[in-house]
């Protein structure tokens, strides 16, 4: 009888030791670790909002931030069904917020979408008035900032805006920028060796558009004065393209 009691135990005992969950291996808790995860979604989010990263490069860092920043939330909120539930909302959320920000990062700094591109157009063809012919110009050593300025020719020209070429010129700058600058005739600086004066300039009728087609598509320009270039004619110089 002894005998069969300790059979049935030592029976008992392998069908519970096989139902029991297998501990965590170490590479799981690694993996777990939240401050591992925090500095691993940082690290990824880092790289991505770099700027040395193309479109699809950034869409990729993003992806890998949303993947190790679910596994955690996961990972820590999966005990129980309730556990479940707000973990997916709250992937979920995390999800739409990294989405949002790149999509706010991608209007203020990147390439225009096409909704800005129609409203940049718009905006030059309601005011129906433009300059006889408008330069574009770049850095004669930065090709990023040449192809970037010649996305804007369709975009000036469907607005009622004649381009000079049409073509992006390379130039020098005796002052170098990174801005975009918006360049009308107008005259020199009246103390060139004071930086806080500058000079009454009547601005042109086409700077008003121009102005305002840039700031609705989230683009700040500056504002120069060249003595060379004729009243009825525009420049504006890109110094720089955008990161994405």
């Amino acid at each position: 009888m002894r005998t069969l009691r300790k059979q049935v135990a030592a029976l008992q005992a392998k069908v519970d030791s096989k139902n029991m969950p297998k501990p965590p291996g170490r590479l799981h808790l690694l993996l777990a670790n939240p401050f591992l995860q925090v500095v691993s979604v940082l690290i990824a989010l880092a790289v991505a909002f770099s700027g040395k990263l193309d479109t699809n490069g950034t869409q990729v860092g993003i992806v890998i931030a949303f993947l190790i920043g679910a596994f955690g939330i996961y990972s820590h909120q999966s005990r129980t069904f309730q556990q479940k539930v707000f973990s997916a909302v709250l992937i979920f959320a995390y999800g739409f917020g990294l989405w949002e920000f790149n999509r706010y990062l991608m209007a203020k700094g990147g390439p225009l979408t096409q909704e800005q591109r129609e409203l940049f157009t718009k905006v030059l063809k309601l005011y129906g008035l433009s300059p006889d012919y408008t330069e574009l110009t770049c850095p004669d050593a930065n090709e990023a900032a040449c192809v970037y300025a010649a996305t804007f020719i369709p975009l000036f020209q469907r607005g009622g805006w004649k381009i000079d070429g049409p073509y992006v010129q390379r130039v020098k700058l005796g002052r170098a920028t990174d801005a975009i600058v918006i360049i009308q005739n107008g005259p020199p600086l009246v103390e060139p060796q004071n930086p806080d004066v500058g000079v009454w300039t009547k601005r042109s009728l086409f700077d008003t558009p121009l102005s305002l087609a840039f700031k609705l598509v989230g683009i700040q320009p500056e504002h120069w004065n060249a003595q060379d270039l004729p009243v009825n004619k525009m420049r504006v110089y890109f110094g720089s393209a955008p990161k994405r």
